[in-house]
């Protein structure tokens, strides 16, 4: 973006990407990408609209079996890392409230 938009202005994009992020994911790929391919464990959970984001990751030799898929939106974020105007806003989805059945589903996993 050129500038911070004004109140009545639009802005068009020059394009868009997802990506597989987050503190938690970030570091079980870079643990697979350094060999630990078949060893790293995640948990945590994802809506109906984040399956990819398993996918992704199971494809990195990613242990996905600790992710609950909840009938909930997927937490996601935007991101502007360009220029003057950089900028990320995270945008809260449901599945902060999905922490007691992420539990109930993992007891056994969790040690």
């Amino acid at each position: 973006m050129s500038h911070i938009v004004r109140p009545g202005e639009t802005l068009s994009s020059h394009g868009h990407e997802s990506r597989v992020g987050g503190k938690g994911a970030n570091q079980a790929v870079a643990i697979a990408r350094a060999g630990g391919s078949g060893v790293v464990q995640f948990y945590g959970a994802i809506g109906q609209d984040g399956l990819w984001i398993k996918e992704r990751m199971e494809g990195h030799g990613i242990d996905v079996g600790g992710i609950i898929v909840a009938e909930v939106v997927t937490c996601s974020s935007l991101v502007n890392g360009r220029g003057a105007y950089a900028y990320a806003i995270a945008v809260r989805g449901r599945n902060l409230r999905v922490v007691l059945l992420f539990r109930l589903k993992n007891r056994e996993r969790i040690v």
